[in-house]
């Protein structure tokens, strides 16, 4: 595989394999098989940070257009400004001068053997194993440094993992109708991972990226961490007839990375269902196929977070720890971190509840869920008072309530000649917060200009924040008799914010939620269409009623304090007069007045609503009677993201800081555009 880059001079290389293997043994009483998949994967630029604050497609949003990104004599000019504005290096020469590349070696392997012990005893004995190698070079020629000294790093990381199951299976049917199969079993999962980084500058050349060739190191570290699962894990599925379903099971999971008195965690569930369809007072009704209820309730737990030893005090080195010892200088430790011993699983309970309907023979098939979730014991810093010696301390606390309604639609539209078929989702998912420690809300950072959203306790997840957007002050009148900014000048044309609190001062005390990234609903489409022998499917997608807050855009595109230079041509219609107020949007040009834009507020809040066409993928299977060697091949044009409909003003619709976990989704700072993909192949498969 070789992909280029949206962005120019990255892309990534791989190279993979994929060997299966089953085998049987004494007339299918023992089973053994392997898996394995080496690859080989090559980065070259990707992780060049370029969506956050600060980054390249900020800088090339900042750019000023009045220069040219070429030096005259060839090469690249060294800055992208023009006088007053944000002194940037050029951002086309740090993509093209850089040389930023992982080489990632990995191999995945598992192994299975199944013993039949006796009639619907089997005893089943898993083994998988999961190596990574990673390097990373990176080199930064003098030529595009803010102190023209080149810098260098190299490092590398090798984790391993292997995760051990040992179960017994009893698998058995009951004078014919009653069907009973019990599991009971143990698994281990270990992880360990080293590294180490080397950082210099001062390069005798840019024409020799290597260390060697520096004069100063200026980092020199190495690390190690891991963790280990222990899970008892059992289980009992019960059926009369199929028609009557129950399965109870249970968990016990311990993991090094919680308290000694909380390493193990229990998780116990219970489904049950019924099949309606199959009861004589159903069996008459011709146009029910199959009819099932269903519900569920259970407990399951969460330890996967950002460090692996938050339960414990950690010791920490630096030259602010180190003293004296008979007039010479020794190197100090000290308690780093507060352990926590009681620090304990974080927990979702989980109620499910389900219908499956099937009507005019299979033709229409409907699926209705309903959950609601708990998820409590969030892990989180909580803070200490400073006397402790330190500012926090990993702690359970925090809950969130999670529910929603989900509904699938499967139906065969035709089966003639031409065969259409269609599946279509839509979801209606809700959230809040119901715990959380003091002050009950995290924020993204503490500055009003990049504080984008606030998780808070009666409020739904990752909700906007920021001031009121009510327009430019019209005239001096207005600026008299209405509320000011007290950090920013006002005048006639200037920002104009709300005062919440009607203090009669606008300041940080007049940030409110301002917006929502959280659709109303999500919805899926696909259609599925064969003729003789030809097939298409396509796949479409979308949102409704998210917002989106494009900072992108109004802190940076539509910012006239003359410090950046990629101006939206819609800022031209600015205000220039009472007369003349333009769009009643875009503020005036003064000094001193332009801080305002640069602070979030509801006019950064767009629509987010999208419907995309994700996916068209157009197939031919070759007619192969008489083959010997083939059964079957076809060939096929794909394409990706060819169509987007939506208000949106921005690049990307789909958009998220951190992914879709609640923190700094629909998020738009400087986001990677949306890119479309063309692709043919071919798939064969051998008698």
């Amino acid at each position: 595989m070789n992909q280029q880059g949206v962005i120019v001079n990255t892309g990534e290389e791989q190279f993979s394999l994929r060997l299966n293997n089953d085998y049987s043994f004494d007339n299918k009483k023992i089973k053994v098989g392997f898996n394995i998949a080496p690859s080989y994967h090559i980065d070259h630029n990707n992780r060049i940070a370029t969506e956050d604050v600060n980054d390249i497609i900020e800088k090339v949003s900042e750019a000023s257009p009045l220069i040219s990104p070429y030096a005259p004599g060839g090469g690249y000019t060294y800055s992208a400004a023009s006088p007053g504005q944000v002194a940037n290096i050029n951002p086309l020469a740090q993509l093209m001068e850089t040389i930023d590349d992982y080489h990632t070696t990995r191999l995945l392997g598992n192994g299975y053997l199944n013993y039949n012990i006796w009639d619907g005893l089997t005893l089943k004995l898993n083994a998988g194993v999961d190596v990574e190698d990673v390097t990373h070079n990176n080199f930064v020629p003098s030529t595009i440094t803010t102190n023209l000294i080149a810098t260098g790093t190299s490092a590398y990381n090798n984790g391993y993992s292997y995760t051990s199951e040992a179960y017994l299976d009893y698998n058995k049917t009951i004078a014919h109708d009653h069907h009973i199969d019990i599991v009971a079993g143990y698994s281990i999962q270990k992880y360990t991972a080293e590294s180490n980084n080397i950082a210099a500058n001062t390069f005798a050349s840019d024409a020799i990226p290597y260390l060697d060739q520096a004069s100063v190191v200026t980092t020199g570290v190495s690390d190690a961490t891991g963790y280990t699962m222990l899970s008892t894990i059992a289980r009992i599925d019960y059926n009369y007839k199929e028609k009557y379903i129950l399965q109870l099971s249970a968990r016990d999971d311990g993991s090094s990375r919680f308290g000694t008195d909380n390493k193990y965690g229990f998780f116990p569930t219970a489904s049950a269902g019924w099949v309606a369809s199959d009861e004589d007072f159903l069996k008459d009704v011709k146009q029910i196929s199959f009819l099932k209820l269903r519900a569920s309730f259970g407990l399951t737990g969460n330890n996967f977070f950002s460090s692996n030893y938050p339960s414990i005090s950690q010791i920490g080195s630096g030259t602010a720890y180190n003293y004296t010892f008979n007039n010479v200088l020794q190197q100090g430790e000290i308690n780093s971190t507060l352990g926590n011993s009681q620090l304990r699983w974080e927990r979702n309970k989980q109620l499910d509840i389900g219908l499956d309907i099937s009507i005019l023979n299979n033709r229409i098939n409907f699926t209705y869920d309903y959950y609601r979730k708990l998820t409590d014991g969030l892990i989180q810093a909580m803070p200490v008072p400073y006397n402790s010696g330190f500012t926090s301390i990993v702690y359970n606390t925090g809950a969130i309530k999670f529910w929603g309604n989900e509904f699938t639609l499967n139906t065969t539209n035709l089966t003639g000649a031409l065969k259409w078929t269609s599946n279509f989702n839509i979801s209606f998912n809700r959230n809040l917060v119901t715990s959380l420690v003091s002050p009950g809300y995290i924020v993204r950072n503490n500055t009003i200009s990049s504080d984008y959203d606030r998780t808070q306790v009666g409020h739904p997840l990752g909700m906007f924040y920021g001031f009121v957007f009510e327009g430019l002050y019209k005239d001096a009148a207005d600026v008299a008799n209405s509320p000011k900014e007290t950090l920013a000048t006002a005048a006639p044309g200037t920002i104009k914010f709300k005062d919440v609190n009607g203090d009669g001062v606008i300041n940080n005390n007049d940030r409110t939620f301002i917006g929502n990234p959280n659709p109303k609903f999500e919805y899926g489409f696909t259609n599925n269409f064969t003729y003789k022998h030809f097939d298409l499917n396509i796949t479409m997608s979308g949102t409704y009623g998210n917002q989106i807050l494009n900072a992108d855009k109004w802190a940076y595109l539509t910012n006239l304090d003359g410090a950046r230079g990629g101006l939206l041509a819609a800022v031209a219609d600015r205000w220039r007069s009472e007369a003349d107020p333009g769009a009643g949007i875009y503020p005036r040009t003064e000094t001193g007045t332009t801080s305002l834009g640069r602070d979030v507020e509801s006019q950064w809040v767009e629509n987010g609503s999208y419907l995309a066409v994700k996916n068209i993928n157009l197939g031919y299977t070759l007619p192969l009677k008489g083959n010997t060697t083939l059964r079957n091949v076809r060939v096929f044009v794909s394409m990706d993201n060819i169509i987007f409909i939506t208000k949106y003003s921005g690049l990307n619709p789909e958009v998220s800081l951190n992914g879709l976990n609640g923190y700094g989704e629909g998020i738009d700072e400087n986001s990677y555009p949306i890119y479309r993909t063309a692709s043919v192949g071919v798939s064969a498969s051998f008698k």
